[in-house]
């Protein structure tokens, strides 16, 4: 025997020796350290990796596990190792991945060639067939225990089988709803195990809101030169702020492309940062065991080994004041949420839009057009609202937001309300929402089609497609530019359910990992969100029928009428249509009418050839809306609802008798371009 032989031998000895010593207290480590290589052959190594040991040694006494982690630090192979250890023993097991084709990759990538690898699972995989076990993708017999792996975005996989332990894979990219389905399938078993661990994407969204319910542990090292134990953190000791946007590398010893950084603690000296540790649980009793994992401590985080400096240089040098860039980087090396400012409505935005006016209000007759969303879930979130005009703008005042349990409640509220479009959710009550469309002419349903910016509109059969993201993002800009006006205390609507649903959603960046180019923004949150689709479907209603503020129509009609006419005389018709067109009166007008009206009106005098009493009524009309919202009249305003340009609207106001007041403020806002009355 070879001296190189006699060492394996020994080598194997002594490690079957160490692991029969932890086969029954350490059951998911003996097996990872007995048997198991990962899909390139090689067995698991711990060496400088201890923030893992803990969870290997101990995940099966875990019953609720939680890891919100970074990229790129073992997890997923914890998971593999643990739910094979589990089907060994009879166990079914449930595997959630995001989608059915990342479902797809990560079988024939990971768990197949693992099978194929490891004798001791080929075993196990034979045994199973030999017994009338299948090794499909979706569903693996493995010896007397099963594993389903399933596409989170495929409802019907959450439905079929009793399970006795379930792992969701990156939580953050699954379909939150389907998740919810989860506890479902644990029900009957004795074991209820049940893990999750994702790259984290927003705050209190999937794994962070699951992790902040955990007992919340932080891996914690000591520092060899004060004693203090911490938790490694980047913006503490790897960089720091020295002004705006601007970071620089904490440690004195840094040289770029020459020395790398190493992590210094608060008492100025360096710190291994892979050194031994201790997980540290802030919550020690709760049922949930949650851990929070870096790259800050991961030996493969980076190519020159030991030092944080590509994770500095990144930071400083490509990311930092990117929102979507800093979102990655955060989430995938930091294994943090991240919420950027501006990426979901709060309270404060929509106290902004409340006005006083009665609510509820009775169902009169319309003043104005009205317009009516529905989502549909287990019940019908309906918001219903009427074109108005605030402070010399368009905006859409809120008549109602509830819920009613049925169709049959809501076809009584369109015949009670009479909005002039319904648009509704067409999933998932197809038939129902056929039907509704059959009995009210206005009733429009809609689908989201990812990528379609715009509304694609099918007048034949009533229906709308748009891309979720699009639509969404309207409603917010609506709220934030005070479009879409609230009553008095309209944080207390259905019983704090409104401000409830349209805050629960957070704008984020979806990360393509296989193309980069594929990333897309999108809408996400774990909460109850009906309101916030109401009210989007409410603005696609809107959308169908053109105002004022959108000149695009009216204009296209004056060019059609002078071509029609053949004249270069301009009459009151044009007068009236140009200034139709650009006056708050158009609000209140439909294409129907607006044409009908053009129809009537016959070439007047010429005398007044020229309309100028048209314009200035509406001109005026606008300046009396201004006074009574605010006693003062913002030059921007007007000048946006009379089409006059900044200069001409300038010394028009100037000439009736207000004077530059510079800059006022109201309610704590600062407001530009002001005009006030001149008193006497």
């Amino acid at each position: 025997m070879t001296e190189k032989q006699l060492y394996t031998e020994l080598y194997k000895k002594k490690k079957d020796s160490v692991l029969e010593g932890i086969r029954e207290s350490s059951p998911v480590m003996y097996w990872g350290k007995k048997y198991h290589v990962n899909n390139r052959g090689e067995e698991l190594d711990f060496t400088q990796m201890y923030y893992l040991i803990d969870l290997y040694k101990n995940i099966h006494l875990y019953k609720q596990m939680v890891v919100e982690k970074s990229v790129q630090c073992g997890l997923s192979e914890l998971f593999i190792v643990s739910s094979h250890e589990e089907a060994s023993r009879g166990l079914t097991v449930f595997y959630v991945l995001p989608k059915y084709e990342i479902r797809n990759r990560f079988v024939n990538n990971r768990i197949n060639r693992v099978h194929r690898k490891v004798g001791k699972y080929a075993n196990l995989v034979r045994q199973a067939s030999v017994e009338g076990g299948s090794h499909r993708t979706s569903l693996m017999h493995f010896g007397k225990g099963t594993i389903a792996y399933v596409g989170s975005n495929v409802e019907d996989e959450f439905i079929e089988i009793p399970v006795d332990s379930a792992y969701v894979d990156e939580k953050d990219r699954c379909n939150q709803r389907n998740l919810l389905m989860v506890p479902d399938r644990l029900t009957a078993s004795p074991y209820k195990y049940w893990r999750e661990i994702s790259n984290p994407t927003i705050e209190d969204f999937a794994i962070d809101e699951r992790y902040k319910e955990s007992t919340r542990g932080l891996w914690m090292i000591k520092c060899d030169h004060c004693g203090k134990w911490f938790t490694p953190d980047f913006f503490k000791h790897v960089v720091r702020e020295v002004g705006p946007s601007r970071y620089e590398v904490r440690d004195p010893n840094y040289v770029k492309h020459l020395r790398g950084a190493r992590l210094i603690h608060d008492c100025g000296k360096a710190v291994d940062r892979l050194k031994k540790g201790e997980w540290v649980h802030e919550f020690p009793d709760r049922d949930w065991v949650g851990f929070r994992i870096s790259k800050l401590f991961n030996k493969h985080s980076f190519t020159v080994q030991g030092t944080l400096s590509e994770l500095a240089e990144e930071w400083s040098e490509r990311v930092v004041g990117h929102s979507a860039k800093e979102q990655v980087f955060i989430n995938s090396n930091l294994g943090l949420p991240y919420t950027s400012a501006g990426a979901k409505l709060h309270d404060y935005e929509l106290n902004a839009c409340m006005r006083s006016y009665e609510y509820p209000c009775p169902p009169l007759a319309p003043k104005a057009p009205r317009f009516m969303g529905v989502d549909v879930g287990n019940h019908l979130h309906v918001i219903l609202r009427e074109r108005t005009m605030d402070r010399g703008m368009p905006a859409r005042k809120l008549l109602l937001a509830m819920t009613v349990k049925n169709f049959t409640d809501l076809g009584k509220l369109i015949r009670v309300w009479n909005p002039k479009i319904v648009v509704i959710d067409a999933q998932p009550e197809l038939h129902e929402v056929s039907e509704l469309k059959d009995a009210f002419g206005q009733v429009y349903s809609s689908r989201f089609n990812k990528d379609q910016l715009e509304m694609d509109i099918n007048t034949k059969i009533r229906n709308i497609t748009m891309d979720r993201t699009s639509i969404l993002d309207y409603v917010k800009k609506a709220v934030v530019e005070q479009l879409l006006l609230l009553p008095p205390n309209a944080d207390a609507i259905d019983g704090g359910d409104y401000y409830r649903h349209m805050t629960a959603l957070t704008r984020i960046l979806d990360v393509d990992e296989d193309n980069p180019e594929k990333n897309r923004f999108v809408w996400e949150g774990s909460k109850p969100d009906h309101y916030f689709l109401a009210e989007a479907y409410c603005l696609q209603g809107d959308g169908l029928v053109p105002e004022h503020s959108v000149f695009e129509f009216f204009q296209k009609e004056l060019s059609r009428y002078k071509q029609e006419e053949k004249s270069t005389v301009k009459t009151l018709a044009d007068a009236v249509i140009e200034n139709v067109a650009r006056s708050p009166a158009a609000a209140m007008v439909d294409q129907e009418t607006f044409l009908g009206k053009i129809s009537r009106i016959t070439p007047p005098a010429p005398t007044i050839r020229k309309g100028d009493d048209v314009i200035e009524q509406e001109r005026e009309n606008v300046i009396k809306e201004c006074l009574e919202a605010f006693s003062w009249v913002e030059l921007n305003r007007f000048c946006r609802a009379t089409g006059l340009g900044e200069e001409k609207g300038a010394v028009y106001l100037k000439d009736k008798g207000f004077m530059d007041d510079g800059v006022r403020y109201r309610d704590g806002k600062t407001f530009s371009n002001c005009y006030i009355k001149v008193k006497a």
